[in-house]
């Protein structure tokens, strides 16, 4: 199916659209001094993306009745008049327009939402003596380096499939007379720095007992005395292994090829539904899975449940070219990088 231009739309111009390679970072290892913790990829990277072939974005336009945004600035209405916002066609480059075949867009059609990269790591405790033997306890830890910007906290379990267990911890309680491990320890996760791209963004573990399994395997009195001198031991070096992720800045170029980026422009009507006037909002993006994805129907409000991106993430200007005016929404390299965003000026 071809996607064709919508000439002379709420005075929109489709323009073209074009998605540069993206080179995915290498994450740093991480090191911890005393209680060192080891993090190796068991799952690289290899190469860059191939280049996208040019493309037209194309929105239908949809109003709709909606409360403006907390970014918003403030439109005084007359009496009589009421606030509406509709979607606006964009571009990341002014030029000639551009057709695209069917399945093109496709195939990458959620490639700028993701959690890849995966990783492990090993938090190592200093030794610790329990009925004259000793134990050097260690923790293992599974999880995704790389996750794309949400614009919300990341979570290590739900979104970085993190995972944790420690071998020396089961057989200490072995070596204390359980029946079985299954289901004895368990592993809770706290992120730190974890809402920015770039930020420095670490996890830790705390490692715990099931006291419901503990009490059916036979772990109790002085036996779980001694296993918890163990799990004291392995938290306190876990307490300081920083397990690093990395949040992956969204893309413009990325988003606009999928479909995935649109302005909102404010428009304030009269009583009668006339048009009085347009004004660029914000943009919202679809950040996550479960997302509606865009239909391109003029009735398609599943926008409405994108992610609102902050104004502050870019810097505003205009450009006028073939004597059209333009605003250009500059991506200040945070959250948000990749080429301008151009929009029709309202």
């Amino acid at each position: 199916m071809k996607k064709k231009l919508l000439a002379g739309l709420l005075s929109f111009t489709v323009l073209t659209a074009q998605m540069l390679p993206v080179i995915a970072a290498d994450d740093a290892d991480v090191v911890v001094s005393e209680n060192a913790v080891v993090v190796e990829e068991t799952e690289e990277e290899a190469g860059q993306e191939a280049e996208a072939e040019p493309q037209v974005v194309e929105e239908a336009v949809d109003t709709v009745e909606i409360e403006l945004g907390e970014e918003d600035e403030e439109i005084v209405l007359g009496e009589g008049e009421e606030l509406s916002y509709e979607r606006a066609l964009i571009s990341s480059a002014v030029g000639e327009d551009v057709v695209v075949e069917e399945g093109e867009l496709a195939e990458a059609s959620v490639s700028h939402i993701y959690a890849k990269n995966q990783k492990s790591g090993t938090i190592v405790a200093d030794p610790v003596v329990i009925n004259g033997t000793t134990y050097n306890l260690t923790g293992s830890v599974t999880y995704y380096g790389n996750i794309s910007y949400r614009g919300r906290k990341i979570k290590p379990l739900e979104d970085l499939n993190a995972k944790a267990s420690s071998a020396s911890l089961e057989k200490l309680a072995k070596d204390l007379g359980v029946s079985s491990t299954a289901g004895l320890i368990e592993a809770k996760f706290t992120a730190k720095k974890n809402t920015n791209a770039n930020s420095g963004s670490y996890f830790t573990v705390k490692y715990k007992v099931n006291k419901t399994a503990a009490k059916s395997v036979g772990l109790k009195g002085k036996a779980l005395k001694n296993f918890n001198k163990g799990l004291k031991k392995l938290n306190k070096a876990a307490k300081k292994t920083h397990i690093e992720f990395n949040i992956d800045p969204l893309i413009t170029n990325q988003l606009i090829a999928n479909e995935a980026l649109t302005p909102i422009i404010t428009v304030t009507k009269s009583g009668w539904g006339f048009i009085i006037g347009r004004k660029f909002s914000h943009l919202r993006a679809r950040t996550e899975y479960d997302m509606p994805e865009d239909t391109g129907s003029s009735t398609w409000e599943g926008w409405k449940k994108w992610k609102k991106l902050s104004n502050k993430e870019f810097y505003k200007s205009t450009e006028v070219h073939d004597g059209i005016t333009y605003i250009v929404l500059t991506p200040k390299g945070n959250n948000i990088t990749g080429d301008p965003v151009y929009i029709r000026k309202p």
